[in-house]
């Protein structure tokens, strides 16, 4: 019934490029020029003057940047892989960290790399990711290898599989490339960088994949697990290496029986943290961060200075999870740590699918034995709780054509989980 109701306005579609109440900010500025010029003329013409020749210029330049303001538009941004590093905004920023899932806790964070070219390695490292086939960085090295070329303390919560190690890798050989060669005089006094992981299988993959990037540098990399001659890896260290990558357990041993120092080794990298943890190893694990240089830990206060000339400790922390062992850990031995998560703490990966099949206890052999049938040429491995229960099994599948390795004995050695 209200007139005002009949013609109700309707705003136009992109007006304004995006300003409040669809005001075209360069449209006023082009009418406040021109208002400007008529208000000019008029009094002139009033007072019978002539415009000066500057007075024109200075209108023109007025006009003209009236016709160039803010000339960009919303709706032509381009996306930032298409932008060069420089042209960077905060919102491409903060797109590029949600697209690949990176999230960030802590301060004065460096921005991720988008790509190698980018990434501040020097010039060797590159050609060695380049002879490896790495093409493109995954989210965790794109936002721990800026970190790490820092030399800032960081705890990487990411899947196994994200290429964790190659993030805390070429951070570490760029670390070493700074100092003095190993020689005879230094070589005495250990290795400059450790790597433990929980298992002797992880830290040989670990092993590898640095020597793919050590070898172009001249780097020479030990590891000390068990299964494997205790005098003949101490033998190793004592020749001089600068990166030692072993499991908890040996590497205690080796510490207590002198076979090995670690009185300049300022880089430490924990992978799968919570592992090592739940397996028993917290007291090897603060034992082997005790025996290094505990002068070179950087002040717990973030904003005092730190000395360029001093060599400080960096420790990387990879967990999937952070359980409050964990926790403790980097309370103690890291300072002012950037924690990285890389899609969500805890959340299983993507990659595995979980069945949950409810079943009474005398359904159960049958159905293992048909999903074992259904795996083809593939292999499996069966968790059971006790020792007992395993070699009863294991019987069962053996009598049943299936070929069946019991791994049960580990329990009972207490092989540090090799």
């Amino acid at each position: 019934m209200n007139a005002l109701y009949q013609n109700p306005h309707e705003a136009r579609l992109l007006f304004g490029r995006g300003f409040r109440a669809g005001m075209d900010r360069r449209e006023q500025k082009k009418l406040a020029a021109k208002n400007e010029k008529e208000t000019r003329d008029e009094i002139r013409k009033k007072d019978g003057l002539e415009e000066k020749p500057e007075e024109a210029a200075a209108q023109k330049i007025k006009e003209e940047a009236a016709d160039s303001y803010d000339t960009f538009d919303m709706r032509v941004d381009r996306h930032w892989t298409e932008k060069k590093l420089e042209e960077m905004t905060e919102r491409d920023w903060r797109i590029f960290r949600e697209d690949f899932n990176i999230s960030y806790k802590g301060s004065k964070i460096p921005r991720p790399m988008r790509s190698w070219a980018e990434s501040k390695l020097t010039l060797e490292l590159l050609k060695a990711v380049e002879r490896a086939g790495y093409k493109t960085p995954s989210p965790i090295q794109m936002a721990a290898i800026p970190l790490g070329l820092q030399q800032r303390d960081v705890i990487g919560v990411a899947e196994t599989g994200s290429g964790k190690t190659a993030a805390f890798v070429l951070p570490m050989l760029t670390y070493i490339t700074r100092l003095p060669p190993m020689s005879e005089e230094n070589e005495a006094e250990g290795p400059y960088a450790v790597v433990m992981a929980p298992t002797r299988e992880l830290a040989q993959q670990i092993e590898d994949e640095t020597v793919k990037f050590a070898h172009y540098l001249g780097i020479k990399v030990v590891s000390i697990v068990g299964g494997q001659s205790i005098e003949e890896q101490g033998f190793k260290i004592r020749q001089g290496c600068e990166v030692v990558i072993a499991t908890p357990g040996r590497l205690i041993d080796c510490l207590e029986r002198r076979y090995a120092v670690l009185n300049q080794c300022n880089y430490v990298v924990l992978d799968e943290a919570d592992r090592m943890i739940d397996m028993g190893f917290e007291p090897q694990v603060m034992g082997v961060l005790d025996a290094m240089p505990s002068s070179n830990l950087k002040p717990e206060n973030e904003d005092e200075e730190l000395d360029e000339k001093k060599i400080y400790r960096t420790t990387y922390m990879f967990s999937a999870t952070m359980p409050p062992a964990v926790e403790r850990l980097a309370r103690k031995y890291l300072r002012n740590p950037v924690v990285v998560t890389i899609g969500t703490a805890g959340k299983a990966t993507d990659l595995i699918t979980q069945h949950v099949i409810m079943m009474k206890e005398s359904e159960k052999m049958y159905r293992l034995h048909k999903l074992l049938d259904e795996l083809g040429d593939k292999t499996a491995i069966v968790f059971i709780n006790t020792k007992k229960s395993a070699d009863g099994l294991s019987k069962a599948l053996d009598k049943g054509g299936l070929s069946c390795d019991n791994f049960a004995w580990w329990e009972v050695t207490g092989a540090e989980g090799n």
